[in-house]
């Protein structure tokens, strides 16, 4: 398997990425906002309650973070599936939405115009980093117990 197509052509979330990209285009410009600026949309509309839109601009957001799928997976490929980094995304994603930390005056990204992109980055980076924990607890625990004499 080519690991620069990984997430894209030979995968199974390639009909998954393709739905997202053909709604993303539905927002103007899309790839030349910042992640940031397109996250910042994304929750202002959803706010005012025009959801069709958001979810328009949520589509752009997946597809702007799209290539961390293959990094992670490239990384992390004897513990988990590309469909896994597929939800670590998605989860990184609604976590910082709801967590809302760069409107948090008591965080280290407050008012920080790139806020929205380093706290989905850091929730990402946070749950591969949580998988490899319990993945190597599990096999530390596997390996402890085959030790075991009676």
């Amino acid at each position: 398997m080519n690991q620069d197509n990984i997430g894209k052509e030979e995968s199974g979330l390639t009909a998954i990425y393709n739905t997202y990209l053909l709604y993303a285009d539905l927002v103007p410009n899309w790839k030349d906002l910042s992640k940031s600026d397109l996250c910042r949309k994304y929750l202002e509309l959803k706010d005012a309650g025009e959801t069709t839109i958001a979810e328009y601009y949520f589509a752009a957001i997946v597809c702007r973070y799209w290539p961390k799928i293959p990094r992670f997976y490239k990384d992390s490929h004897y513990v988990v599936t590309q469909e896994e980094c597929y939800d670590w995304l998605i989860d990184a994603i609604l976590y910082a939405f709801e967590k809302r930390r760069w409107e948090d005056k008591d965080s280290s990204v407050y008012n920080d115009p790139s806020g929205p992109d380093k706290c989905i980055n850091r929730k990402m980076k946070c749950i591969r980093l949580n998988a490899l924990l319990y993945y190597n607890k599990d096999k530390r625990l596997s390996n402890v117990g085959a030790f075991i004499f009676y």
